[in-house]
């Protein structure tokens, strides 16, 4: 099954990048901390690198559909 917490991380990640793009610096720390979600799946057995990949194509997908 896909990783749902790497989809939220992620969809909420370009959410918030569309909605604040009000400096840089604050896009990349929205995506680090959506990459340190996905990573933290990974480390602690809790999905395969194939659940958290499909999480994020999971995400991006709902955000390309709902904006």
């Amino acid at each position: 099954f896909p990783s749902v917490h790497a989809a939220r991380a992620v969809f909420l990640a370009f959410v918030l990048h569309t909605l604040f793009r009000s400096t840089l610096l604050f896009s990349v720390l929205v995506f680090c901390a959506a990459f340190l979600v996905c990573i933290s799946r990974v480390l602690l057995h809790k999905h395969d690198i194939v659940d958290v990949v499909g999480g994020v194509g999971l995400g991006v997908l709902f955000f390309l559909l709902l904006f």
